[in-house]
């Protein structure tokens, strides 16, 4: 079983914005909200592509930022373990008006990892995946690494796409899968790597150091993904003429979780990564399909590369 776990999810609002005609008052052109997160966007895929999976996410009945959480969550028809944690529930801001678009994220709350540890204690079993996903809150930087640390002794398949301190200290427990962008990349590794070129170089400093299968994305440029002594560039055909894209890195996850539960080698788990991304990028997080994503398989082009 595939578990997403959401300890700091995240209420998404995007508004576009019209600049003032006359006066100095703007107009909000429209907005919306939904539920976020790196898990809950995994989860929203692999649902489309038919992989079964669990989201784990907090609950508090006391704490409004939760309850519109859980509603908005609640029509997306995942399966999800709700976690009683009364931690509000952090927001993040897309502003677009007709020349550019922006987004802002909240760091989040402090999490109260005492009942996450109880459930997870009696839910996790021997062979399974546990999903790492999204940024910690200062108080909290240590929690996916405890986490990394106690799972992988039990022989589950951690898997990390995490920023910052969080995810510099998960790094030295050693993950079963690693996958992050560019600029989280460089974020905490000592060598800067501008490009994925440069990145190749570093692959073999990451085996060393027990890194030794994973991903790091960059936008339209593809993705560079290695397991063990095999390093493979990603590339896409042509380039995105998407201003804002967001999403696309947990779509490459939510690709090479689907492929690695059908078993595929990992040249292909490499290919349905980059063809989730891809759909992701052109047509948005709510425009994922399970036909677009197979039409755009065949379009994924992979080199090998000498590390």
């Amino acid at each position: 079983m595939i578990h997403l776990l959401n300890p700091n999810p995240a209420l998404d609002f995007d508004f576009r914005l019209s600049e003032p005609a006359s006066g100095k008052i703007g107009a909000v052109e429209s907005f919306s909200v939904s539920p976020g997160g790196k898990a809950m966007n995994v989860a929203c895929f692999l649902r489309e592509l038919r992989v079964p999976a669990t989201l784990w996410a907090p609950f508090g009945e006391k704490e409004a930022t939760q309850a519109l959480y859980f509603h908005l969550t609640r029509p997306k028809k995942l399966r999800v373990e709700w976690v009683r944690d009364e931690s509000p529930v952090r927001a993040n801001v897309v502003l677009r008006d007709s020349k550019e678009s922006a987004k802002f994220n909240h760091a989040g709350f402090p999490i109260n990892p005492q009942e996450w540890n109880r459930r997870l204690r009696t839910s996790l079993r021997k062979g399974d995946w546990m999903v790492l996903t999204g940024r910690l809150p200062e108080k909290n930087t240590g929690l996916y690494a405890e986490w990394i640390k106690r799972w992988n002794a039990r022989g589950v398949r951690t898997l990390l796409d995490a920023s910052g301190l969080g995810l510099k200290k998960a790094l030295a427990q050693k993950p079963w899968f690693l996958k992050v962008n560019l600029d989280e990349f460089n974020g905490v590794w000592p060598t800067a790597c501008p490009t994925l070129d440069k990145v190749a170089a570093q692959i073999p400093k990451l085996r060393a150091q027990g890194i030794r299968h994973g991903a790091i994305t960059h936008g339209a440029e593809g993705a560079l993904a290695w397991e063990d002594g095999l390093v493979l560039g990603l590339r896409n055909p042509s380039p995105l003429k998407r201003r804002l894209v967001v999403g696309a890195g947990d779509g490459f996850l939510a690709g090479y979780l689907a492929a690695s539960q059908n078993k595929l080698a990992f040249a292909e788990r490499c290919r349905w990564a980059s063809a989730a991304a891809r759909v992701v990028a052109q047509k948005g997080i709510e425009g994922f399909t399970r036909q677009a994503f197979q039409k755009a398989i065949d379009q994924v082009r992979l080199l090998e590369i000498h590390a």
